[in-house]
């Protein structure tokens, strides 16, 4: 029994990776998408959230302690490895869901290191539908103001496509940056980095994410988050580039978790506007089209993809008459006077205009 004078003894005080491994559970529990807490060396899943569990081992044994091979048939990506050795901050890739009874279901799945550990130890991981309506319906983070850049590069590496928020990420026009190889954009400490993680997109057919130093118009170098996925024919590839979650500060304390989550979500969005939109006109077929900024291309998305104002307005926590404005600003840039003719130019067959 402790005497009046006697202090409560404790345990000992959680390490800086258990104040981690905790805080990622917080956010994985209340995240709106199926997202798990992996450790990255072993496959391991540390916590997961109700949705995963339905999606991954519906009616089956909870899914902490179990690995992802029990859930998914296909062989390990290389890039899996790029992430352990702590080359990439993450990869994405396309997963066939093991079940007996009803066969197997194609998953996208994005997994993304955190932490100051090197090698990383712990990752966050979200598994989303195989369509790209589902993925371009994921939650953005709330309280990001800096919009990303979306693109595309040609055979070459030469950028065909780019929104024309590059000009606030890094001072460039969109205009002057078209033609130019990918690697102009980044420091040369990165190339060697960025055409590792092209050569493995072009080989994997998975996406890659990695944090690259980026060189402004005005030669200031900037930490940015690039995101790579993989177009035909290879190494055709499309690319988001956005603030480094790390760049403001380098504490994990900086670096929310339920963010970093809901910023994962937000490269699955922004990596399929290149990738599903992209695919039709380039700047010579359609003028203008490197003057419309991400939010706008995304509008232009959901709009070809069927969707009426008032779902896009719920969809980007947006007024209608927002939306509207957007369009306006949209016919514009594009020369084009109704919603109508906005889905024929980008439904057109590329060089036909």
């Amino acid at each position: 029994m402790l005497s009046p004078h006697e202090p409560p003894t404790t345990g000992p005080e959680p390490s800086r990776a258990d104040r981690l491994e905790d805080a990622l559970s917080e956010a994985v529990a209340h995240a709106l998408t199926p997202a798990l807490v992996l450790e990255i060396a072993t496959e391991r899943v540390l916590a997961a959230n109700a949705l995963a569990q339905a999606l991954l081992a519906p009616g089956g044994d909870p899914l902490p302690g179990r690995t992802l091979d029990e859930f998914f048939s296909d062989p390990p990506t290389r890039a899996s490895d790029l992430l352990l050795a702590g080359r990439v901050q993450g990869y994405a890739t396309t997963v066939s869901l093991r079940r007996r009874r009803t066969g197997p279901a194609h998953l996208h799945a994005w997994v993304q290191a955190v932490g100051q550990e090197v090698p990383p130890r712990l990752a966050l991981g979200v598994v989303v539908g195989s369509s790209a309506r589902a993925a371009l319906r994921l939650p953005s983070p709330a309280g990001q103001e800096l919009t990303p850049v979306v693109g595309t590069a040609d055979e070459g590496l030469r950028i065909d496509r780019i929104s024309s928020d590059i000009e606030a990420l890094l001072g460039y026009s969109a205009p002057v940056v078209i033609g130019r190889s990918i690697l102009s954009l980044v420091d040369e400490v990165s190339v060697a980095q960025l055409l590792e993680a092209i050569a493995q997109v072009a080989a994997g057919r998975s996406g890659i994410i990695l944090d690259v130093a980026a060189r402004s118009q005005s030669r200031e170098t900037i930490l940015l988050e690039a995101v790579l996925w993989p177009l035909i024919p290879a190494p055709r590839c499309a690319f988001a580039l956005l603030p480094a979650p790390g760049a403001v500060g380098t504490s994990e304390t900086a670096i929310d978790p339920a963010l970093r989550l809901s910023g994962l979500a937000r490269s699955i969005g922004i990596v399929n506007l290149p990738r599903y939109l992209f695919a039709g006109p380039r700047e010579r077929d359609l003028p203008g089209l490197s003057e419309l900024t991400t939010r706008e291309l995304d509008i232009v998305s959901r709009l070809t993809s069927g969707d009426r104002v008032p779902a896009i307005a719920s969809a980007l926590f947006l007024s209608p008459s927002t939306v509207r404005n957007h369009l306006l600003s949209i016919y514009r840039k594009l020369g084009v006077h109704s919603q109508q003719e906005l889905i024929h130019a980008f439904r057109e067959p590329p060089g036909s205009r």
